[in-house]
């Protein structure tokens, strides 16, 4: 959820009604929710292939200083500095169609954006940060999603998973 802190971590599979992430930690499964749904019904891909785990450490956020102005939630903007150039314009795309931006589709220079750009796109992260919270995911759930349902893991998967968190606990200590 886009409250809880924590790392954002790979989706191995599902277990039941959980899913169980790269390291180890299980969270509650996303099918079942009104968001998933609500993907569904536009077309979407709907099974998000991150998760954000609350059970680890929180990752912590980095904004680039040419981004550092632009006025928007400072997860959306480390996301959107994250993007390569085919994920921008398909995101521009989505969010703000017909609008020209052809700075906001290439590199991200060292400067700042001009008042107009960085206002524009502002709206842009605000519109798609909003759009995250109101399916209950957070931005890089979101756009982490697939069409392809995770695999349902039993056995010596789960098995491993468990190990995982266990292996990590332990390097934690020493």
């Amino acid at each position: 959820m886009t409250t809880g802190r924590g790392t954002h971590r790979r989706v191995l599979g599902v277990s039941g009604d959980m899913e169980v992430l790269a390291c180890g930690h299980l969270v509650p499964g996303f099918t079942g929710s009104a968001g998933f749904g609500r993907l569904l019904e536009r077309g979407w891909p709907a099974h998000p292939r991150l998760r954000r785990c609350p059970a680890c450490p929180d990752e912590g956020v980095t904004v680039p200083a040419a981004l550092a102005e632009v006025p928007a939630p400072p997860e959306a903007v480390a996301w959107w500095a994250r993007l390569g150039l085919p994920e921008r314009g398909a995101w521009l795309d989505r969010l703000a169609p017909g609008e020209a931006m052809p700075r906001l589709r290439g590199r991200a220079g060292r400067s700042p954006l001009p008042a107009r750009e960085r206002d524009l796109l502002g709206g842009v992260l605000r519109a798609a940060h909003g759009e995250a919270q109101e399916l209950g995911l957070t931005l890089r759930e979101l756009a982490s999603c697939s069409a392809a349902p995770p695999p349902v893991l039993s056995g010596w998967a789960l098995a491993r998973a468990a190990a995982r968190r266990y292996e990590a606990g332990r390097a934690d200590e020493g």
